[in-house]
């Protein structure tokens, strides 16, 4: 039975992509309860199909693109507030089509807050709509505060775990579903219609010319898997592909190589910890392994100053040929690196502090927590819905009966195969121990308590609210 609560800030966090934020915004769901509020959070959904169920709050959302704005304006309808941040917002190509395709300005101004990765992001947006300046704030992100101590220690156990089940390894991380969509050859055209990203001339052409560059880099990947492959037989080579990915095209391309394993297990980073090397091209989690202090390499054998990725390929040593690669992984694997060369240097640094705030001993986290508490106190208590029922035995099946009927009524679509695949799941075990374990970490002074509400989303609260 849950007990009667005294503390009336709530804060919901929808997730969309569980391997990749998962950790970081239960991370933050737990700093945001030792600070007394009551944390609702998992899959995007569900989260957002509960909200006319429990009381208004301030809502923290992943994304500006138009494709939002509808979802917000019913956000706060209801009495809640919202604040966001844009989990693309990092690594991009371009200015221009990343403003077109990922800001709405009609959903940016729904938004009290926008959490900017780091000043080149926030000028960016200033610069397109200046109206909105004095509401974005240079925070950093969630995911990157896991990547200091002492948070970093949640993956150490992972990580360990990693190195005994699999030896030595080179990390191989793919990114082409432009090319290899898990929904096929033209699936990666499909979302960005469905999602209304599509609506010119000029997007078509971009888009097109973007997937051609995308199909050069991954014929150039497979081979050279395959090289290091032949050449590191002592290694596992695991290739990590996208989440958007169709992880099948990588098994039946490596299915006659014996050291090839394809796998995409968990979150990324205790695989970066565990890895001999990270091999990548454009990805971001070249930057999470230069902050990691792990060894990468941006390979880069098809270069376009169009439709590359500037930021996490110039932090990284870049590879512009299979002979370049060899070379490099020759001397990281020998031990034969001269110092700073595969790994954090002040240039790398110094580069990565132009897009990137809250890193090296700056928590995004306490950033974004201290301005969610100026944006909650705007909650009108007049709009909160009750929630007496979380008293009841059978508060559960409650909620999920009218999450159930919310999605007859109000037309939204059962989450799909896409969806699915980017959120399969959390059980309560996994929440209890994900919780437990930042708990312990952090030493926090009041118990955590969680509480399942509905399939997939909980809530968590401190002990003694």
């Amino acid at each position: 039975m849950m007990e009667s609560r005294r503390q009336d800030r709530w804060l919901y966090i929808p997730v969309e992509v569980k391997v990749r934020e998962f950790k970081a915004k239960t991370l933050l769901a737990c700093l945001a309860a030792q600070r007394g509020y009551n944390v609702v959070i998992g899959e995007a959904h569900a989260v957002r199909a509960s909200l006319h169920l429990l009381p208004a709050g301030v809502v923290l959302e992943k994304g500006v693109a138009p494709s939002k704005e509808e979802s917000f304006e019913k956000f706060k309808h209801l009495g809640n507030r919202v604040v966001a941040w844009c989990e693309e917002g990092l690594v991009f190509f371009d200015d221009a089509d990343y403003v077109r395709r990922k800001i709405s300005r009609d959903e940016i101004n729904n938004v009290d807050t926008f959490f900017a990765w780091g000043q080149y992001q926030a000028d960016l947006i200033a610069r397109h709509f200046p109206e909105l300046k004095n509401r974005i704030v240079c925070s950093g992100n969630v995911r990157f505060d896991l990547l200091q101590q002492p948070y970093r220690e949640v993956f150490s156990e992972d990580a360990q775990e990693l190195r005994q089940k699999h030896g030595p390894f080179i990390l191989v991380n793919t990114n082409f579903s432009h090319c290899n969509h898990r929904n096929g050859e033209n699936g990666y055209v499909e979302v960005l219609r469905q999602a209304g990203k599509l609506n010119s001339a000029e997007d078509e052409k971009f888009t097109s010319g973007w997937m051609a560059h995308k199909r050069c880099i991954f014929n150039a990947f497979i081979p050279m898997i395959r090289r290091i492959a032949k050449e590191y037989k002592d290694y596992k080579v695991i290739v990590r592909p996208h989440p958007g990915e169709r992880y099948e095209t990588y098994v039946e391309l490596f299915e006659t190589e014996n050291n090839v394993f394809v796998l995409h297990e968990g979150e990324v980073i205790p695989w970066i910890l565990a890895s001999s090397v990270l091999i990548h091209n454009g990805c971001t989690t070249g930057i999470e392994a230069l902050l990691l202090d792990r060894p990468a390499i941006a390979y880069r054998p098809v270069i376009s100053n169009v439709y590359d990725q500037y930021l996490p390929n110039s932090v990284n040593f870049q590879a512009e040929d299979e002979d370049d690669l060899l070379t490099a992984l020759n001397e990281l694997l020998n031990d034969h690196a001269p110092s700073g060369r595969y790994v954090r240097s002040e240039e790398r640094i110094e580069v990565l502090s132009q897009y990137l705030n809250g890193f090296d001993g700056v928590s995004a986290s306490g950033i974004i927590l201290d301005n969610v508490d100026q944006v909650v106190s705007s909650v009108k208590t007049k709009n909160r819905r009750p929630w007496f029922f979380l008293n009841s035995l059978n508060y559960r099946y409650y909620m999920k009966l009218n999450v159930l009927l919310y999605k007859l009524l109000s037309g939204v679509a059962e989450r799909g195969d896409y969806s699915k695949h980017k959120f399969p799941g959390v059980s309560e075990k996994e929440m209890r121990d994900e919780v437990g374990n930042i708990q312990s970490l952090m030493s926090f002074k009041t118990e955590l308590k969680l509480y399942p509400l509905t399939e997939d989303v909980f809530m968590v609260t401190s002990a003694d609210q």
